[in-house]
Protein backbone atom coordinates (compact mmCIF):
# COMPACT_ATOMS: atom_id res chain seq x y z
CA UNK A 1 0.00 0.00 0.00
CA UNK A 2 1.38 3.38 -0.98
CA UNK A 3 2.04 6.07 1.57
CA UNK A 4 -0.45 8.90 1.44
CA UNK A 5 1.12 12.26 0.53
CA UNK A 6 -1.06 14.04 3.09
CA UNK A 7 0.16 11.71 5.85
CA UNK A 8 -3.34 10.42 6.71
CA UNK A 9 -1.99 7.07 7.79
CA UNK A 10 -4.30 4.19 8.64
CA UNK A 11 -4.20 0.81 10.26
CA UNK A 12 -1.42 0.13 12.71
CA UNK A 13 -0.65 3.85 12.86
CA UNK A 14 -3.92 4.19 14.75
CA UNK A 15 -3.37 1.07 16.81
CA UNK A 16 0.22 1.50 17.91
CA UNK A 17 1.10 3.37 21.08
CA UNK A 18 4.28 5.17 20.06
CA UNK A 19 4.56 6.81 23.46
CA UNK A 20 5.76 10.29 24.32
CA UNK A 21 9.28 11.61 24.06
CA UNK A 22 11.58 9.92 26.58
CA UNK A 23 8.94 7.28 27.36
CA UNK A 24 11.53 4.54 27.47
CA UNK A 25 9.99 2.75 24.48
CA UNK A 26 12.60 0.53 22.90
CA UNK A 27 12.78 -0.53 19.26
CA UNK A 28 10.98 -3.74 18.39
CA UNK A 29 12.34 -4.14 14.90
CA UNK A 30 13.69 -7.06 12.97
CA UNK A 31 17.42 -6.83 12.34
CA UNK A 32 16.98 -6.73 8.57
CA UNK A 33 14.64 -3.75 8.81
CA UNK A 34 16.76 -1.94 11.35
CA UNK A 35 19.84 -2.26 9.15
CA UNK A 36 17.92 -1.21 6.04
CA UNK A 37 16.44 1.77 7.89
CA UNK A 38 19.84 2.89 9.11
CA UNK A 39 21.26 2.56 5.58
CA UNK A 40 18.35 4.50 4.06
CA UNK A 41 18.64 7.33 6.58
CA UNK A 42 22.42 7.50 6.18
CA UNK A 43 22.21 7.60 2.38
CA UNK A 44 19.40 10.16 2.37
CA UNK A 45 21.17 12.48 4.78
CA UNK A 46 24.44 12.26 2.85
CA UNK A 47 22.66 13.07 -0.42
CA UNK A 48 20.15 15.71 0.71
CA UNK A 49 21.71 17.31 3.80
CA UNK A 50 25.48 16.74 3.61
CA UNK A 51 26.12 19.64 6.00
CA UNK A 52 24.82 17.44 8.81
CA UNK A 53 27.27 14.95 10.31
CA UNK A 54 26.58 11.92 12.47
CA UNK A 55 26.59 12.98 16.11
CA UNK A 56 27.75 10.83 18.99
CA UNK A 57 24.67 10.48 21.19
CA UNK A 58 26.11 8.11 23.79
CA UNK A 59 25.00 10.00 26.86
CA UNK A 60 22.04 10.04 29.27
CA UNK A 61 18.84 10.74 27.34
CA UNK A 62 19.97 9.07 24.13
CA UNK A 63 17.98 5.95 23.30
CA UNK A 64 19.22 2.72 21.82
CA UNK A 65 19.21 2.72 18.04
CA UNK A 66 18.80 6.48 17.56
CA UNK A 67 20.59 8.21 14.72
CA UNK A 68 21.54 11.78 15.58
CA UNK A 69 22.94 14.36 13.18
CA UNK A 70 24.37 17.80 13.93
CA UNK A 71 25.21 20.94 11.97
CA UNK A 72 26.97 24.10 13.15
CA UNK A 73 25.64 26.77 10.72
CA UNK A 74 27.27 29.83 12.30
CA UNK A 75 30.88 30.89 12.89
CA UNK A 76 30.27 30.03 16.53
CA UNK A 77 30.65 26.27 16.70
CA UNK A 78 28.64 26.21 19.92
CA UNK A 79 25.31 26.95 18.24
CA UNK A 80 24.26 23.62 16.73
CA UNK A 81 21.21 22.27 14.92
CA UNK A 82 20.20 18.64 15.40
CA UNK A 83 18.09 16.02 13.68
CA UNK A 84 17.14 12.83 15.52
CA UNK A 85 15.79 9.66 13.90
CA UNK A 86 14.38 7.27 16.49
CA UNK A 87 13.27 3.68 15.84
CA UNK A 88 10.01 2.93 17.62
CA UNK A 89 7.75 -0.04 18.23
CA UNK A 90 6.51 -1.56 16.15
CA UNK A 91 8.81 -1.40 13.09
CA UNK A 92 8.67 2.33 12.46
CA UNK A 93 10.44 5.55 13.41
CA UNK A 94 9.88 9.16 14.33
CA UNK A 95 11.93 12.30 13.73
CA UNK A 96 12.82 15.26 15.93
CA UNK A 97 14.44 18.62 15.24
CA UNK A 98 16.25 20.81 17.73
CA UNK A 99 19.07 23.22 18.45
CA UNK A 100 21.24 24.32 21.33
CA UNK A 101 23.52 27.25 22.06
CA UNK A 102 26.16 25.11 23.74
CA UNK A 103 26.52 22.22 21.31
CA UNK A 104 24.66 19.76 23.57
CA UNK A 105 22.12 17.41 22.03
CA UNK A 106 18.77 18.79 23.31
CA UNK A 107 16.90 15.49 23.03
CA UNK A 108 16.52 14.06 26.51
CA UNK A 109 17.64 17.13 28.44
CA UNK A 110 15.51 18.00 31.47
CA UNK A 111 15.17 21.71 30.72
CA UNK A 112 14.36 22.22 27.05
CA UNK A 113 11.97 24.48 25.17
CA UNK A 114 9.32 23.14 22.80
CA UNK A 115 8.44 26.61 21.47
CA UNK A 116 10.09 27.09 18.05
CA UNK A 117 9.95 30.88 18.42
CA UNK A 118 11.63 30.93 21.83
CA UNK A 119 15.03 32.01 20.55
CA UNK A 120 16.04 33.08 24.05
CA UNK A 121 16.07 29.44 25.19
CA UNK A 122 19.29 27.49 25.56
CA UNK A 123 17.89 24.26 24.13
CA UNK A 124 14.95 23.43 21.86
CA UNK A 125 13.51 20.16 20.53
CA UNK A 126 10.22 19.29 18.83
CA UNK A 127 8.89 16.50 16.63
CA UNK A 128 9.08 17.32 12.94
CA UNK A 129 5.31 16.72 12.78
CA UNK A 130 4.70 19.63 15.13
CA UNK A 131 7.34 21.83 13.51
CA UNK A 132 5.74 21.23 10.11
CA UNK A 133 2.21 21.74 11.42
CA UNK A 134 1.23 18.35 10.01
CA UNK A 135 -1.80 16.44 11.25
CA UNK A 136 -1.61 12.74 12.02
CA UNK A 137 0.63 10.62 14.19
CA UNK A 138 4.21 11.49 14.95
CA UNK A 139 5.81 8.37 13.50
CA UNK A 140 6.07 6.52 10.22
CA UNK A 141 5.46 2.77 10.02
CA UNK A 142 7.00 0.36 7.52
CA UNK A 143 3.72 -1.54 7.17
CA UNK A 144 0.04 -0.79 6.69
CA UNK A 145 -2.86 -3.25 6.58
CA UNK A 146 -5.17 -3.55 3.62
CA UNK A 147 -8.26 -1.35 3.46
CA UNK A 148 -10.40 -4.38 4.21
CA UNK A 149 -8.55 -5.00 7.48
CA UNK A 150 -9.03 -1.52 8.90
CA UNK A 151 -12.39 -2.32 10.51
CA UNK A 152 -11.99 -6.08 10.69
CA UNK A 153 -10.01 -7.05 13.81
CA UNK A 154 -9.70 -10.66 12.74
CA UNK A 155 -8.30 -9.81 9.32
CA UNK A 156 -6.09 -7.14 10.81
CA UNK A 157 -4.61 -9.68 13.24
CA UNK A 158 -4.03 -12.13 10.40
CA UNK A 159 -2.26 -9.57 8.18
CA UNK A 160 -0.26 -8.30 11.14
CA UNK A 161 0.91 -11.80 12.03
CA UNK A 162 1.77 -12.59 8.41
CA UNK A 163 3.81 -9.44 8.04
CA UNK A 164 5.75 -9.69 11.28
CA UNK A 165 6.48 -13.40 10.91
CA UNK A 166 7.62 -13.17 7.29
CA UNK A 167 11.29 -13.73 6.56
CA UNK A 168 12.82 -10.68 4.90
CA UNK A 169 15.63 -10.47 2.40
CA UNK A 170 17.81 -7.38 2.29
CA UNK A 171 15.89 -6.13 -0.76
CA UNK A 172 12.53 -6.78 0.94
CA UNK A 173 13.64 -4.73 3.94
CA UNK A 174 14.93 -1.89 1.76
CA UNK A 175 11.65 -1.74 -0.16
CA UNK A 176 9.70 -1.52 3.10
CA UNK A 177 11.71 1.29 4.69
CA UNK A 178 12.57 3.57 1.77
CA UNK A 179 9.10 5.13 1.18
CA UNK A 180 8.78 6.10 4.84
CA UNK A 181 12.30 7.53 4.98
CA UNK A 182 11.59 9.52 1.79
CA UNK A 183 8.50 11.12 3.38
CA UNK A 184 10.45 11.96 6.52
CA UNK A 185 13.22 13.57 4.49
CA UNK A 186 10.70 15.62 2.51
CA UNK A 187 9.27 16.92 5.76
CA UNK A 188 12.73 17.77 7.09
CA UNK A 189 13.82 19.53 3.90
CA UNK A 190 10.53 21.37 3.48
CA UNK A 191 10.04 22.59 7.04
CA UNK A 192 12.97 21.88 9.36
CA UNK A 193 15.77 23.20 7.15
CA UNK A 194 14.07 26.58 6.53
CA UNK A 195 13.42 26.83 10.26
CA UNK A 196 17.06 26.05 11.05
CA UNK A 197 18.19 28.73 8.58
CA UNK A 198 15.83 31.25 10.22
CA UNK A 199 17.12 30.36 13.67
CA UNK A 200 20.76 30.54 12.56
CA UNK A 201 20.16 33.97 11.01
CA UNK A 202 18.87 35.21 14.37
CA UNK A 203 21.98 33.82 16.05
CA UNK A 204 24.20 35.83 13.71
CA UNK A 205 22.53 39.14 14.62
Amino acid sequence: MAYSPNYSFKGNHNRTDYGPLNSGVRPNMRKELLNAWRDAVTESMAFSLPQFVLHNARRPGAERGMLCYSWAPTPSKKFTCFLVFRPIASEGFDTWAGWSIDGKLPYGLESVSSDPEDFAASHFVLSTLELAGRSGLVGWSFWEPSDAAIDDPGRFAQEYAEHFSKALSDSDAANLVRPAVAFAMAEIEGYCLPYFNKRAAAERL
